[in-house]
């Protein structure tokens, strides 16, 4: 049922024309981010041979590709979750969702892998426009695959945020609204550091532990903070769908 549920919502997705145009756009800033980084590092090549450890076409087109990336997605993330839920509550289509012989895990996880598998088809499309510097140069593998396994990460954790404020509004802009203020919060909480606040808070940072990826390193630290986020908020969104499904 989850595959299933998946599949309908995937479909829906492709035929949605909002979902075609969060897709071409985020394509185009990439792509043109991609080719300004390229342009650049041919014109400092020669200078920047000069350096000890010149930074490679890894560090200096790569690295901010997948560092942009992450941010437009947090943008866009808001307006595709926004409508998984709380536009079926509206079309009044929920109740017959909910009365059918499936349970809200199933509910939940199948739209959850259908608006992931989305955004991996995306970063699926950007990771081979930044493996074709491979025709021309030598890659970092490690640093790559560093890179793909964080943007994952945090999208997969975004998911599962914009999922669970849709469950929880009524209005898919409500859904859209509050799920783009908590996750820019959650994003921007390591300047609260310079207000000397606790290391908790720090923690939460999500900039902080993606970073981590961006730059190449790995820690197991990093991939449970995500791996948490998206557990706890998938729970969240299956409780509150398991609660409705009791009232009725």
């Amino acid at each position: 049922m989850i595959l299933t549920i998946a599949q309908r919502d995937f479909k829906q997705f492709l035929l949605s024309p909002m979902a075609w145009i969060v897709a071409g756009l985020i394509q185009f800033i990439c792509a043109w981010l991609f080719f300004k980084q390229i342009e650049q590092f041919a014109e400092l090549q020669a200078k920047l041979s000069l350096l000890k450890s010149s930074p490679g076409l890894t560090e200096w087109v790569v690295m901010p590709t997948y560092s942009v990336l992450g941010v437009i997605i947090l943008l866009a993330i808001p307006f595709i979750t926004m409508r998984l839920i709380s536009e079926e509550r509206q079309a009044k289509t929920l109740c017959l969702l909910i009365s059918a012989p499936i349970s809200p895990a199933q509910i939940i996880l199948g739209k959850y892998f259908a608006v992931l598998s989305y955004f991996l088809l995306i970063i699926g499309l950007i990771s081979l426009m930044t493996l074709s510097l491979l025709v021309a140069a030598q890659l970092d593998f490690g640093q790559i695959i560093a890179c793909i396994l964080g943007v994952f990460l945090l999208t997969s954790s975004f998911c599962a945020i914009g999922l669970a404020f849709s469950t929880f509004s009524k209005q898919p802009a409500t859904a859209a609204f509050n799920t783009f203020a908590l996750l820019f919060f959650m994003w921007i909480m390591h300047l609260l550091g310079y207000y000397k606040t606790s290391q908790i808070i720090q923690w939460c940072s999500m900039i902080k532990h993606y970073e981590v990826f961006i730059h190449g390193g790995f820690s197991l630290n990093d991939v449970l903070y995500f791996i948490i986020i998206t557990f706890f908020f998938l729970t969240l969104a299956i409780q509150r769908l398991a609660l409705e499904k009791y009232k009725t």
